[in-house]
């Protein structure tokens, strides 16, 4: 049996939104993997997905690097594939479904249920601080825990734990 693959050209939305995904998802996912995540997820989720939202939906981010020459995303599961067809056919009320429009389609339903979903996403970006913002770090750490508003009371406490 011959491998199926959908091909696109490439855009920059289309490489952002896989990319944008794949930050999401677990770590380590191919394109192949990630579509076919979001598939299910569409195909599961068909009446809750609003549409309408998604097809005027732009995504923001763009792919920083040089565009390839061609796209092409291994399809693993042709059965489900053709569902999302389906999906997108009866949603749209459209005959034919273009790849670059069910890419799009798909993953933005996709990374809008898995930012909605993700509290991990928050973390990532609150953890990544350099060693220079280590004060400000502690601030935060300190206030957290102990829910402290005050930033000379912080700076207090921050110092009597250090003395000790």
């Amino acid at each position: 049996m011959s491998e199926k693959y959908a091909s696109a050209k490439p855009t920059e939305e289309i490489l952002s939104l896989f990319k944008r995904a794949k930050e999401l998802d677990a770590d380590g996912l191919g394109n192949p993997e990630i579509l076919e995540r979001g598939g299910h997820y569409l195909v599961e989720n068909e009446s809750k997905i609003d549409f309408k939202g998604l097809s005027r939906k732009k995504y923001h981010e763009t792919y920083k690097g040089v565009l390839p020459a061609s796209f092409k995303v291994r399809i693993n599961d042709s059965e489900l594939y053709s569902k999302m067809v389906r999906v997108i056919q009866n949603a749209y009320n459209i005959k034919r479904v273009m790849t670059p429009f069910l890419m799009r389609i798909t993953l933005s339903a996709y990374i809008g249920y898995l930012e909605k979903n993700s509290t991990e996403n928050v973390t990532k970006k609150e953890i990544e601080v350099s060693t220079e913002d280590i004060d400000v770090l502690k601030l935060k750490a300190i206030s957290l825990i102990l829910n402290l508003e005050d930033k000379e009371h912080l700076e207090q406490v921050i110092n009597s734990l250090e003395e000790e």
